[in-house]
């Protein structure tokens, strides 16, 4: 008796193929969730580059440091 071949494929089945509505459907959410994370990201370096803006008295009533704003603002995008 011959062992069977290994096979990246063994065991899967294909899957039907998604409705043209479904595929729009999952390509609108997709471009939601894109442009809320740009939105985001664009907020970020928005208030990042505020902070430095912002005088001695005005950081104080926050409760931040010169350092801290110049810490948060050098952050990249991307990085909470």
């Amino acid at each position: 008796m011959r062992p069977q071949a290994y096979s990246l494929f063994a065991g899967t089945e294909s899957k039907p193929a998604a409705s043209p509505q479904t595929r729009r459907h999952r390509i609108a959410e997709i471009r939601t969730a894109l442009m809320a994370r740009l939105r985001e990201w664009r907020r970020r370096v928005r208030t990042r580059n505020e902070l430095l803006t912002l005088t001695a008295r005005d950081l104080r009533e926050i409760g931040w440091t010169r350092a801290e704003a110049k810490a948060e603002a050098r952050k990249p995008f991307w990085e909470a």
